[in-house]
């Protein structure tokens, strides 16, 4: 299973990785480092997997491959530099620090958490392999375990035919898409590979490849996610759900696409990728009557905050983050019917002058959402309110006016540490933040085109 440079991250974060396939599908433990001459069959092997599963990719979905796919092994210390200068590299650590602050804002990390570390920690304990699309080349780590070296190789050499056709490196970026976009295009490439490579284990041993990949992958998924002194245990849940979400709920998109239309219709997706992870975990809305989220203009809202104050973060926060955020407070049944009735929420997140965590004012976060009807937008702002008084309060100097959220018809506007003294203002500001048009919604082709 990989984490494709598509954003292996916490909604709002897109750090970028390669490729990578991790134990936790693999179901085996590491192995020793093999002997001095074991570094040569390894890649012999490696070759010859390489070669099987490209044909077998190729076949099954009807696109050659235009261009040998590289391999190589590489040690566990090398996997480690290597994912570290990507990160660092595309994200620069004070990118990092906003992510986290923005992530803190909305209760889902406590204040001044280090994700990378967090990052680091969890690919040393879970990464097998991964694919590198900005070298075309396939990297195992010499240390895997030799009983998975097939489906490792059977999953990444679908990213390379993917990278061939499609561009992996360009299908998400930061600076073209939201990060729930991220997620569900992630969704896409992930799901196909874990399908193609799924049912090339399936023919390799003579099974048969049942239907409902996708749920039986959550459930394995998350029962490994339990098992004790595993890295990915003791994580905030949202690091482990965005862990879980392209494989899953990928699987269980790509499944549809495919039973709906065949192979020929998921090459079609990739042109035309969810715009929401709303559209991967309801299918029929992406398939059927597209439902374009909907997207909003905030005010700046710098002017009204206190004199060095910055924006730290402005990002959507999508369906499937939204069920993360609500279920330790309603539980995971209820977070899932409160964020059925998603239609998009915009927000942002500002701080004060620089102090330590716990220090001064804390961070900002005013968001604007759109709901699919008043009873729907009415449940998210229940259940919303249990899961911010469920959170661990944070002591400031001064105190922050108190939280606000409102509902307005299909709307739900909401301002959470807000300096006392401009609070109203900064609200005032925020209600009035315009509806738009998704830019992919076709209605938005019409300069005049809004929505509401």
């Amino acid at each position: 299973m990989t984490v494709h440079r598509s954003r292996f991250t916490v909604h709002g974060s897109q750090f970028t990785i390669r490729a990578v396939t991790l134990l936790a599908l693999a179901g085996a433990a590491l192995a020793d480092d093999p002997p001095g001459g074991a570094a040569g069959l390894l890649d012999a092997r490696l070759a010859a997997a390489c070669d099987a599963a490209a044909r077998a990719a190729a076949e099954t979905r009807g696109l050659p491959f235009l261009r040998p796919v590289g391999r190589r092994v590489a040690s566990r210390e090398e996997f480690a530099r290597h994912v570290g200068e990507v990160v660092d590299r595309d994200f620069p650590r004070e990118r990092q620090r906003e992510i986290a602050l923005s992530l803190a804002a909305w209760g889902f990390l406590p204040e001044g958490y280090d994700l990378r570390a967090t990052y680091m920690e969890m690919f040393a304990d879970e990464v097998v392999g991964y694919y590198d699309p900005r070298e075309g080349e396939l990297v195992l780590l010499r240390e895997a375990p030799a009983d998975v070296l097939e489906r490792v190789v059977g999953h990444e050499v679908v990213h390379a035919l993917q990278d061939q056709h499609f561009g992996l490196e360009g299908l998400v970026r930061p600076d073209r898409n939201t990060d729930d976009e991220a997620w569900a295009h992630a969704a896409v490439v992930e799901g196909e590979a874990t399908l193609l490579e799924s049912e090339g284990s399936a023919r390799r041993t003579g099974e048969r490849a049942e239907p409902g990949l996708g749920a039986r992958l959550r459930r394995l998924l998350e029962e490994r996610a339990r098992t004790v002194g595993r890295t990915i245990a003791r994580v905030p849940p949202l690091l482990r759900e965005n862990l879980i979400f392209p494989y899953a709920e990928g699987t269980a998109f790509v499944e549809e696409v495919r039973r709906r239309f065949g192979w020929p219709g998921l090459t079609l997706v990739f042109w035309d990728p969810p715009a929401s992870t709303e559209q991967v975990l309801h299918p029929e809305r992406y398939m059927e009557r597209r439902d374009f989220p909907t997207r909003f203009r905030i005010p700046d809202l710098g002017p009204l905050l206190p004199p060095g104050s910055r924006r730290a973060e402005a990002n959507v926060l999508g369906e499937h983050a939204v069920k993360v955020l609500l279920a330790p407070a309603v539980g995971a049944e209820a977070a899932a019917a409160a964020a059925d009735g998603w239609d998009g929420i915009e927000f942002v997140v500002w701080e004060a002058p620089r102090r330590p965590p716990g220090a001064g004012p804390g961070p900002v976060l005013a968001f604007a959402s759109a709901w699919d009807s008043e009873g729907d937008a009415a449940a998210f702002a229940a259940a919303y309110e249990k899961a911010r008084a469920a959170r661990p309060a944070v002591p400031r100097d001064p105190a922050p006016a108190p939280p606000r959220l409102e509902r307005r018809g299909d709307l739900v506007f909401g301002l959470e540490g807000a300096p006392a003294d401009p609070a109203e203002a900064l609200w005032e500001a925020l209600v009035r933040s315009e509806r738009v048009l998704h830019p992919r919604d076709p209605g938005a082709r019409d300069p005049g085109a809004r929505r509401g």
